[in-house]
């Protein structure tokens, strides 16, 4: 039997408050490496045991304590990559947590550049965004949203950028959707309503509120999804807010194919982080809260550009009626729904894992890597 071949660390967490967008990144280049021979160790802290038990026996994932600083960080995520002869380092962990301490947050780039063959940073947008802000010590820095081509970086002459919609990073099971054909209804009837696998400001619950006031329509279907970091209250209190509506909706605990619910739902009701890439490749028109105050400037210009979503702004100031208000106009407005799916499919292909790879293996020799 072949050995597998671990030339590759992917550096990524999953918590409550940074959600679990960037580990799902980790799952989906993992996905696309092991069919060039390459079986990633995937390294997290602050995980979820429940949610990190949903891949392990799919991946090699190492998990590192929760309270460590970006010295001991260091220094683990190093060990393991002696351990496994790992030659590259990808980093995920560009947040609003990791760039309050910037300075601390570039030496630890550093260290890991300074002992291994190659690094690769995935970075953020906006406030989460460390090469706007000092310049990143790696091989390759990928900015994977839309408009990320057009600002200004930080980089030594010696990076390269991969920035932009095209290197959006999407999950195995969103690959072949964006081929599908969407049939569009007269009226829209399912609703989809994701925050994503936490949901640390409760708007979920807003939403549900403001579906049960909508559900006078006895037509109205909706699946709300529950991930592993909603708090026990929350999820208490959903059960509850459902309990007479048990005809009309759902929820759906830690979904393995969010590609099949999007197929599914006519209109989707999702926060201001990566699931609005899922929506657009998916064709599928979503009304987004931004889940934290400077996501709105963003997403101000994100819909300006592509017109896929529609922006309600800052979740905290959203009222239920609001949201209400604007899924009933949405159902009906037909025309709308369809320019709003057409636009979303133009932006993004599913191909971003792909071109990352492609560009890995053109930068690394990668198959001199794996043969070492």
């Amino acid at each position: 039997m072949k050995s597998e071949k671990n030339n590759i660390i992917i550096r990524a967490d999953a918590s409550k408050n940074i959600g679990t967008g960037h580990f799902m990144r980790a799952i989906a280049l993992c996905y696309g490496l092991k069919f060039i021979g390459i079986y990633p160790i995937l390294i997290t802290k602050d995980y979820n045991e429940e949610f990190i038990g949903l891949f392990k026996n799919k991946y090699k994932i190492k998990t590192i304590p929760n309270n460590i600083n970006f010295i001991e960080d260091s220094v683990l995520t190093l060990d393991i990559a002696k351990k496994y002869k790992s030659k590259i380092i990808i980093t995920d962990i560009s947040n609003n947590t990791y760039l309050s301490n910037i300075e601390a947050h570039s030496n630890y780039l550093k260290s890991l550049k300074n002992f291994i063959d190659f690094l690769i940073t995935i970075d953020g947008m906006g406030d989460d965004c460390f090469c706007q802000k000092l310049m990143v010590p790696s091989d390759i820095v990928i900015i994977p949203y839309f408009g990320a081509e057009k600002k200004i970086y930080k980089l030594s002459k010696n990076t390269e950028l991969l920035a932009g919609a095209s290197y959006f990073i999407f999950r195995p099971e969103f690959l072949n959707v964006q081929k599908l054909k969407n049939k569009y209804k007269k009226i829209a009837t399912n609703i989809l309503v994701s925050m994503g696998g936490s949901d640390p400001f409760n708007y979920t619950s807003k939403i549900l509120n403001a579906l049960i006031y909508f559900n006078r329509r006895p037509s109205i279907k909706a699946r709300i999804v529950v991930g592993t970091g909603f708090s026990f209250s929350e999820n208490e209190n959903l059960k509850h807010l459902i309990k007479e509506y048990e005809n009309n909706f759902e929820l759906i605990y830690n979904p393995d194919n969010m590609a099949k619910l999007m197929i599914w739902a006519d209109i989707a009701i999702i926060n201001s982080g990566l699931t609005k890439y899922e929506t657009c490749v998916t064709g599928l028109p979503a009304i987004v809260l931004s889940q934290y105050k400077y996501h709105e400037e963003l997403m101000e210009d994100f819909v300006k550009s592509t017109g896929s979503v529609i922006h309600l702004g800052y979740g905290i100031n959203v009222d239920e009626s609001l949201i209400s208000k604007t899924v009933k106009d949405l159902s009906d407005n037909f025309q709308k729904r369809k320019t709003m799916s057409i636009n979303g499919k133009k932006l993004v292909d599913g191909k971003g894992v792909e071109r990352i790879i492609s560009k890995i293996i053109e930068k690394t020799n990668i198959d001199s890597l794996v043969k070492s």
